[in-house]
């Protein structure tokens, strides 16, 4: 899977997997089309932490805890998280419910883009000074 539609299962390497992994990433690509921006986009910071602990922590901060059967049992499960199920390297978490996401990358900001844009300057032939050249016929010869 590519990386910003990864889901869970896939980052932890589960091998039993199935659908639900696809609808996952549809959902990825569905938020991308209406926000033009990653649902997720995580980060690796050299040693601290890798790409997939970020991610982890991004999926945790967006959906809250993952249940235990989804944590273990992936080949990386145990790179990720340590034996009381907590993220291994990525211990301060900021909370990011999805309403929220939504409200504010695709209604304040999307929307205010929007409506602050000016007004796109009128072609000459629709200006107000202009004849209507249907009403006035045309110009004399």
């Amino acid at each position: 899977q590519t990386r910003q539609y990864r889901s869970p299962e896939a980052i932890l390497g589960r091998s039993d997997w199935g659908a639900a992994v696809d609808v996952w990433s549809a959902a990825c690509v569905v938020f991308e089309l209406l926000t033009a921006e990653y649902l997720f986009e995580p980060q690796g910071q050299g040693t601290l932490f890798s790409k997939d602990d970020d991610h982890m922590a991004q999926i945790i901060e967006l959906l809250g805890d993952l249940n235990p059967r989804t944590k273990n049992g992936g080949r990386y499960s145990r790179e990720l998280f340590d034996s009381n199920g907590q993220l291994r390297y990525i211990k301060h978490l900021k909370p990011w419910p999805l309403p929220r996401v939504m409200r504010e990358t695709l209604w304040e900001r999307k929307f205010n883009i929007i409506f602050s844009c000016r007004r796109p300057k009128t072609h000459e032939y629709a200006r107000a000074d202009r004849p209507d050249p249907i009403s006035t016929g045309p110009p004399p010869a």
